[in-house]
Order: structure tokens, then C-alpha cells, then sequence
């Protein structure tokens, strides 16, 4: 799920960081973050910690996932 449009207003709105969902399957996480934040449009899910995303957009959340057969969350899910 993405979006072309990214909106990098400052400063974003609503929650912005999951710590909390470390440790759990990505696509529970994803309706967490949905449902806690409403203004967010799409989702990345990366399995490359080390990708750097050029622009921030405060629509967009960034979450990293190991290769688990699940998917889990690896790393603080944030928006960018």
C-alpha cells in the first residue's frame, strides 16, 4: 500500500513512533498504526535497515521486518 502523494507538513500529526510493536507480526502492527494514527497513507515494510528514504513524508510510516515465515517487526516503526 502506498501513496503518491506525501505530505511533509510540519510538524506531522498524531502518533509518530511504535516502539511497542517490536517483537510483533507486521501486519498486526500495521492496523495498530493505522488505528492510532489516522492521517497515515501508507506503510513500508523493509527488510533493509540499511535503506536510507530520501524524503520525509508525515503520511508515511517506516517499518523494518525480519524474514521470518510472519514478519516481524525488527526495528522503532516511525513516520518518514
Amino acid at each position: 500500500m502506498s501513496s503518491s502523494h506525501c505530505s511533509n507538513t510540519s510538524p506531522c500529526h498524531g502518533k509518530s513512533t511504535w516502539p511497542e510493536l517490536v517483537g510483533k507480526p507486521a501486519m498486526e502492527a500495521m492496523l495498530i498504526m493505522r488505528r492510532q494514527n489516522p492521517f497515515i497513507d501508507s506503510i513500508i515494510f523493509n527488510s533493509d535497515q540499511h535503506h536510507v528514504y530520501k524524503d520525509h513524508c508525515c503520511n508515511r510510516v517506516i517499518a523494518y521486518i525480519d524474514h521470518s515465515p510472519v514478519s516481524k517487526i525488527i526495528k522503532v516503526p516511525r513516520l518518514g
